[in-house]
């Protein structure tokens, strides 16, 4: 009785939810006759002022409420009062910033930037409102749950109030967030097809023209896919004064179509001189999108069919050598990415054997011998015409395999190394495929030398890895003739697993052992002879052949598989470009005439990421241990913090 007597009848705590749905409606109203009804008629002002009255109104009452009463509940009052009157003034900066006050002088300057205090205002007012009616409402619903209670507990109110601020800040900031993009915009793609952007490669291949070359790019105006090729052309701007680069309306440039035999729109032409490369990519984004993914690569191999002298690469055959594709009879890993590479890079790939003449010579236009993984020796003759090739400044590839150990030993003696077929295993460097000891072959390494043949591997050691599964030894022959450099060595911590356990016995010490040798040897020009004019004796013909140098290059690899459609996209941790497919193009690079192959490109493949076994112990070590922990500290931190405000 005497809390009741020292009470007083609260309009708002006893009419409050009232008031709220009251003061709602008004905002509503107001929503409705500027943005359903509109206009500059009368409707709008009319439903528009009502609106704004019925919410002054109950803005009104609140304060009446603040201004009769006392203790905690005159506080509590405060904050609704204020709270309500926030929104009202929000309301009030809508009106100024809307088109009912079009002509007063604060509608204008908006800055070179495109901010002006009409954008100021446009975003000001959401904010303000959100700010306001939410902590209201959140207010008016903790009040309304006392009516019948013990009366008004302030701290609970409060409380309330707070997370309904909390709640108005999460929307704002997403408010806020979206005006600023708008107001900053920027293309960014995150589909899984996103249009390819120029590899370094690309960049080099570009800054290193020299002749005058056009990319010109026939689509309609308002095409996606015209912006998609745009972006990526805009990324070789100012790499070579020789390269121009200009958009295409192909209605009305008919003259242009037929000069350069464009068949339909959606087609991207390079040019050098009366010499044509065309991509189609076409002009529907949908249907686009592969091709957008792989444009770096096609570029790449149109500037190279104009620019470089197309060479033939001959993949020695007949000897159980691994194929491009799997047959029933050989299980082992094909290397049809292999030969795709070759094709890539403006080399024309034949076979070559016995039956093609390889027991004899080897052509004139080879420019490049790949033999992969043979199980056989050569034919007689065949090793001689390889050897002549060499000699006389041939270029070769050759990768051998331990589970295959063909006899070489007249070809290996004249590249000056030799091969141990034992498999080398590790306990730490490899890489975990199938969780099984026999991982333990997988060896991964980042020791590299200096030399060109692993020039990019070498620059980035640090993020390139090389997997070299089940891969033998190479050394070089005491009575080596030629120069023998190892361009990739395994890591110190590497034994050759003699007796094939998958265990490192007594007998089987750990050391460095190499993997890849480049050998170079300095030729002279073979003197071929003509007959004389007026029937004299033939003279000796002093003019070098075409398809090959005076320097010996070849490239022999104690492993296949790394090569092999497995493996050679195979990325290892976070790192840039697969390790395996680096190798691959330094080589080739070394090999055959530079800027001759393509390189690295650019694309978005589906590349498998793998992780070496110490990547997954820290990993698990993480997950198992080092989050739940964090948690824990975290909810300790936090408990002990709470105890200590109380006290």
């Amino acid at each position: 009785m005497a809390l009741t007597g020292q009470r007083r009848i609260l309009p708002s705590t006893s009419g409050g939810p009232y008031l709220l749905i009251a003061y709602l409606a008004g905002t509503a109203t107001v929503f409705v006759g500027e943005r359903v009804i509109g206009g500059e008629g009368a409707g709008r002002w009319a439903v528009s002022a009502s609106g704004g009255v019925l919410s002054a109104i109950a803005c009104a009452l609140w304060g009446i409420a603040w201004w009769r009463s006392d203790g905690e509940a005159r506080r509590t009052e405060r904050l609704a009062a204020l709270l309500s009157g926030a929104g009202l003034a929000a309301l009030g900066l809508y009106f100024l910033n809307a088109e009912l006050v079009a002509g007063t002088p604060l509608k204008g300057g908006q800055s070179a930037t495109g901010m002006g205090l009409e954008q100021v205002l446009a975003a000001l007012w959401p904010v303000l409102w959100l700010c306001a009616v939410v902590p209201l409402v959140f207010v008016q619903w903790s009040m309304g749950s006392m009516s019948g209670g013990r009366g008004i507990e302030g701290p609970r109110v409060r409380a309330s109030a707070v997370s309904g601020a909390m709640t108005a800040a999460f929307f704002c900031t997403l408010f806020l967030l979206n005006a600023a993009v708008n107001r900053r915009d920027r293309h960014v793609d995150l589909s899984y097809f996103r249009t390819a952007a120029p590899s370094e490669t690309t960049r080099e291949l570009v800054m290193g023209m020299d002749a005058d070359t056009e990319v010109l790019m026939f689509f309609p105006p308002k095409s996606e896919v015209l912006s998609e090729v745009r972006a990526y052309f805009s990324g070789m701007d100012g790499l070579s004064t020789h390269l121009s680069i200009r958009a295409i309306d192909s209605a009305a440039a008919p003259q242009l179509v037929r000069q350069h035999r464009v068949r339909k729109e959606g087609t991207v032409v390079i040019a050098r001189g009366e010499a044509r490369q065309r991509i189609p990519v076409g002009t529907e984004l949908s249907i686009a999108r592969r091709k957008l993914s792989r444009l770096d690569t096609k570029f790449q191999e149109a500037v190279l069919k104009l620019t470089a002298k197309r060479g033939t690469t001959y993949f020695i055959v007949g000897h159980g050598e691994r194929s491009a594709r799997r047959s029933s009879d050989d299980t082992r890993y094909p290397l049809k990415a292999l030969k795709e590479y070759a094709e890539r890079s403006n080399l024309t790939v034949k076979e070559l054997g016995a039956t093609d003449g390889l027991t004899s010579a080897v052509p004139d236009d080879a420019a490049l011998l790949v033999w992969t993984d043979p199980r056989l020796p050569l034919f007689p003759g065949e090793t001689e015409a390889v050897i002549d090739y060499l000699e006389r400044g041939g270029r070769m590839l050759l990768t051998l395999d331990p589970d295959s150990n063909p006899e070489l030993e007249k070809l290996m003696a004249f590249l000056g190394v030799s091969f141990d077929p034992v498999k080398l295993a590790s306990e730490r460097a490899y890489l975990p495929l199938t969780r099984t000891p026999a991982d333990k072959y997988n060896l991964i390494t980042n020791g590299f030398s200096t030399h060109p043949a692993v020039q990019s591997l070498g620059a980035d050691r640090k993020h390139s890895l090389v997997l070299f599964p089940r891969v033998g030894a190479l050394d070089r022959r005491p009575d080596a003739k030629h120069k023998v450099s190892f361009t990739v060595r395994s890591t110190s911590q590497t034994w050759s697993d003699k007796d094939g356990d998958f265990t490192r016995d007594e007998d089987e010490s750990l050391a460095v052992h190499n993997l890849v040798a480049a050998i170079t040897g300095r030729v002279k020009p073979v003197a071929a002879t003509k007959p004389s004019a007026h029937g004299q004796a033939p003279v000796a013909d002093e003019s070098p052949d075409r398809s090959v140098s005076d320097e010996m290059r070849v490239i022999v690899v104690a492993d296949t598989d790394l090569f092999s459609d497995k493996f050679l996209g195979v990325r290892i941790g976070m790192g840039g470009q697969p390790g395996n497919l680096k190798l691959l193009v330094d080589g080739m690079k070394w090999l055959v005439k530079e800027g001759s192959v393509s390189g690295v490109t650019q694309g978005e493949q589906d590349i498998k990421i793998a992780h070496t076994r110490d990547e997954d112990a820290l990993w698990f070590y993480a997950t198992v241990f080092g989050f739940p922990l964090l948690i824990i500290l975290l909810g300790f931190a936090t408990r002990f913090g709470r105890g200590w405000v109380r006290e």
